[in-house]
């Protein structure tokens, strides 16, 4: 049993956490433990931790928080998932996509089921699935589920959704922009460098906010070095 803490020493305690190099079993016994705590925010938060830990208590735990009331703790637990690649945990990403109400939950349901189903081995049926995943509505009215099903396209197999992935460096929405380009930085591999080098180089050359610009000189320097 953890002792009465205030939110603060909650929010302490998994900040501690997240700065440690390695989470002990007792660590993630606390994590999990907080993990039902009535704040959405340490909710989150733990969410968010458990992606580094291996138990199958944290899966547990993150399958649980998938289902969670609050759509932020629901795209953290969406994204955590990701570590996780077993059939159980594609069902439940699965499900996800096609019933979260949140379209930004929903992306990362989309991008943790991609890179779960690249893990585990694209099959007939997943690769049904994602032409399905187009032809939703919740998925073609939102630009970050788009983004994500264009990335999930690109990883299962389909390199010519590059093209269409870099064109969301466009979007005059700052916040896709950092999405694209925090998903660059998952798949710039030698064969596309190139292309993802010309584009973050445009991307560049227009104005753009300092969190999209900074991430973009960094991914840039880092092809260049690479």
């Amino acid at each position: 049993m953890m002792k009465k803490m205030s939110f603060q020493e909650k929010w302490a305690l998994l900040t501690k956490y997240e700065n440690k190099p390695v989470l002990t079993k007792k660590n993630i016994k606390s994590i999990c433990v907080l993990a039902n705590d009535k704040d959405a925010l340490i909710r989150g938060r733990c969410a968010g931790l458990l992606v580094h830990a291996s138990a199958s208590k944290a899966k547990h735990v993150l399958i649980t928080l998938a289902g969670d009331k609050d759509a932020l703790v629901r795209a953290e637990a969406y994204d955590s998932l990701s570590a996780f690649p077993s059939k159980h945990v594609q069902k439940v990403l699965k499900q996800a996509i096609v019933h979260e109400p949140n379209a930004l939950a929903r992306s990362y349901a989309i991008l943790s089921w991609a890179d779960i189903t690249q893990a585990l081995g694209v099959h007939k049926k997943q690769k049904k699935f994602l032409k399905q995943l187009k032809k939703l509505p919740k998925i073609k009215k939102s630009e970050h589920c788009m983004l994500s099903f264009y990335y999930a396209k690109y990883v299962l197999g389909h390199k010519k959704s590059l093209k269409k992935l870099l064109a969301f460096l466009n979007s005059s929405d700052y916040q896709i922009c950092c999405c694209a380009v925090n998903l660059l930085w998952d798949i710039v591999s030698p064969e596309n460098r190139q292309s993802i080098k010309q584009a973050l180089e445009q991307l560049l050359q227009r104005e753009v906010c300092a969190s999209v610009s900074e991430n973009t000189a960094e991914l840039l320097q880092y092809i260049k070095t690479a």
